[in-house]
């Protein structure tokens, strides 16, 4: 088989079928200034594993259009076996509103298939987009499933 890897729809499938390889738990949106997202994602990164004693992983996408913004996939655990999923995320969007000056939604995962293909279908415009560098390569090596999501998350 030929493939176009200029193909706009080639390139998002594939990144949908990558995406759906971790049992994400929050994915979250955030209205920033402009395109340096960079240390307001560290600040918030760091504050959130500090305080909750978590490491976490994420992967996501910066958009440019209509206003510039970020949808974040992320997920996370401790030692002692606590997840992202259980942390209250009310408290984190307004931590992270603070630190953005801007509207935040953090929301659990219940559809993950639904919501990779929301941010790949839906928030990738041509030349509009640029996908982030993931964060925490180790703990997404190690949190990565075989096969099919199981509906358990």
């Amino acid at each position: 088989m030929n493939y176009d890897f200029n193909d706009t729809n080639t390139k998002n499938e594939a990144l949908e079928g990558y995406w759906n390889q971790w049992p994400w738990e929050w994915f979250f949106t955030a209205r920033i200034k402009n395109h340096h997202y960079g240390l307001l994602l560290k600040r918030f990164r760091v504050a959130l594993q500090k305080d909750e004693h978590l490491q976490i992983a994420y992967v996501g996408v910066y958009v440019s259009f209509p206003h510039p913004h970020l949808h974040i996939l992320m997920l996370g655990k401790s030692k002692n076996g606590k997840r992202l999923a259980e942390v209250d995320s009310s408290h984190w969007e307004k931590q992270l509103q603070d630190i953005t000056h801007n509207t935040v939604i953090i929301e659990n995962i219940y559809d993950q298939e639904g919501v990779v293909s929301y941010m790949v279908r839906y928030n990738m415009p041509a030349h509009r987009h640029e996908a982030l560098v993931p964060y925490n390569k180790k703990l997404l090596k190690r949190m990565k499933v075989n096969g099919l999501l199981s509906q358990t998350h």
